[in-house]
């Protein structure tokens, strides 16, 4: 019990100074990752000696299904992806270092799906006011869903002072949507990278403490 707290205390550590990295550059290099996968591995080590590795691999393969398929719809960028899998191999599903008996490994996925969603929620909230405000019409080539991507991961901004025949492009899914500027103020599809790393953090921090 007392290695697994040092563990997770490290990995808390070093989760909240690549949350302040993704913050300020939203961009987290390879060799800043090195710390957490050290953790990772040591981890992995000391569950295969003390012989409760089986349910950690498990656990892991299922995880990196998952984080796979959020990284390939591009929900997540490859450092949170890399970030998701070192943590699947240090969470314990089978027990639990907070105060409540909630498993560790259940836990933290728990929390971050609802960040996740608490996250999408707000950004189509604004981008809906920022639809009727700027009276922006839907792009009848873009279905339902494609439509809720971009509420979700975009932002409805409006692009000042461009020339005038300017054109905006727009790929969603392969199509490749062309929006003529024929004014001065345009409202387009803006792509907003979000740092994803502190929702991971405030994950693990609310499964240790709850």
């Amino acid at each position: 019990m007392i290695v697994y707290c040092f563990i997770m205390i490290s990995t808390l550590i070093f989760l909240l100074h690549l949350s302040l990295i993704d913050v300020r550059y939203n961009r987290i290099s390879n060799f800043e990752l090195i710390p957490l996968f050290m953790i990772s591995i040591y981890s992995l080590i000391y569950r295969i000696i003390s012989q409760e590795y089986k349910q950690i691999i498990v656990f892991l393969v299922i995880q990196t299904i998952i984080s796979t398929y959020l990284y390939v719809a591009r929900f997540i960028g490859p450092a949170d992806y890399k970030i998701i899998i070192a943590l699947s191999s240090i969470l314990d599903p089978t027990s639990s270092y907070g105060i409540t008996s909630n498993l560790d490994g259940v836990q933290f996925y728990y929390y971050f799906i609802l960040i996740f969603l608490f996250f999408c929620s707000v950004r189509i909230l604004l981008n809906r006011k920022n639809a009727r405000r700027s009276k922006y019409l839907r792009n009848p080539s873009l279905n339902m869903m494609e439509m809720l991507f971009l509420y979700c991961f975009y932002q409805l901004s409006k692009l000042q002072n461009l020339p005038s025949g300017t054109v905006l492009l727009l790929e969603i899914n392969s199509k490749l949507i062309s929006i003529q500027n024929a004014q001065k103020i345009s409202t387009c599809w803006v792509r907003r990278i979000i740092p994803i790393v502190p929702y991971i953090a405030l994950s693990l921090i609310l499964t240790i403490f709850s």
